[in-house]
């Protein structure tokens, strides 16, 4: 978790390439108007045409959004960057990605849409006391509060909602996003659903808010362990059954592993398996956990992003079992 702070200084890591003065010999892509950065930073091209597809004007965004932030906030240092570009620059690195960066200026004329070379313009969305001055490598910018550009987002997903009956773990496609938004505010950047509420007070709806809060967690690690979470708590709400998360299990002293989810009353252990869970000395050490806490009486189930939509049939069908 990182230390926020008026005043601090923001990402990306790698600083931007003024576009007079680029390394001799290396490859870079354009930025914007003033700033390159390393070509090797930008986004696999999957990703970014994934992304495109979800995106209202279809934009494909191969520069991150940290670096799309900073180059339009030095260069406009008149303006506020807003909503997910803010809390790229804070160093999140889920839900930010694929969105336009946004600027607000109050002079604007009018509000516009941006692209991959210019930010959109709002002329209102921010009050002077959300606003933060932050640097990065010696250049100065304004950006929301994280709390602030948390609600910013809030509202962005709400207003691009589209009520078109599905649901996911009982909840309609625009309070997962909002649950999973709120996840890794909470987990990767320390801002408090208080704080959230406060900041939205007047631009989000709040009992819509209230709903993702209530939902939400400060232990999830990543959008897919959100995901795992709700459709989890979904099947143990049709059983009666309490979920906890990151329940510990020890033999004796030792630490055996760390659960993202269990239903400690039928020994039920629920795991999410990142890429690196892949390696083969991670592998190793998995299936030592693995037999580990099959001699102690648990039953394991383990997911990756290719086998996360097997969880409501397997772990119903195994409370089933258990509870016969």
């Amino acid at each position: 978790m990182v230390n926020l702070y008026d005043g601090m200084e923001v990402g990306p890591g790698n600083s931007l390439l003024p576009a007079g003065d680029l390394p001799q010999g290396m490859r870079t892509t354009q930025v914007s108007a003033r700033f390159h950065m390393l070509a090797r930073e930008a986004r696999p091209y999957e990703l970014a045409r994934a992304d495109a597809r979800r995106h209202p004007r279809g934009v494909l965004y191969e520069i991150p959004a940290a670096y799309r932030a900073a180059a339009h906030g030095i260069e406009n240092p008149d303006m506020v960057v807003l909503a997910h570009g803010a809390l790229a620059l804070y160093g999140l690195r889920y839900q930010v990605e694929g969105k336009d960066t946004v600027l607000m200026h109050s002079a604007a004329g009018r509000n516009s849409h941006g692209n991959i070379r210019k930010p959109s313009i709002v002329r209102r969305g921010c009050k002077n006391e959300h606003i933060w001055q932050v640097r990065h490598c010696g250049y100065p910018l304004q950006v929301a509060s994280p709390a602030a550009a948390t609600a910013q987002a809030l509202r962005e997903i709400r207003r691009a909602s589209l009520s078109d009956g599905d649901t996911f773990a009982g909840y309609s496609p625009d309070v997962v996003e909002a649950i999973t938004l709120i996840d890794c505010v909470r987990r990767h950047l320390g801002i408090a659903p208080a704080d959230i509420l406060q900041a939205s007070k007047g631009t989000v709806c709040q009992r819509w808010l209230t709903s993702a809060l209530a939902a939400s967690s400060n232990l999830a690690d990543s959008p897919r362990e959100t995901e795992m979470r709700l459709l989890a708590r979904m099947v143990c709400d049709h059983f009666g059954l309490h979920l906890e998360e990151q329940v510990v299990v020890r033999d004796g002293n030792r630490v055996v592993t760390r659960f993202d989810l269990a239903i400690p009353e039928l020994r039920i252990g629920i795991m999410y398996d990142g890429a690196h869970h892949g390696e083969d000395r991670q592998w190793k050490k998995d299936t030592e956990i693995n037999t580990d806490l099959t001699v102690s009486g648990w039953r394991v189930l383990r997911y990756t992003s290719a086998t996360l939509h097997k969880l409501v049939r397997q772990l119903a069908a195994l409370i089933r079992e258990l509870r016969l």
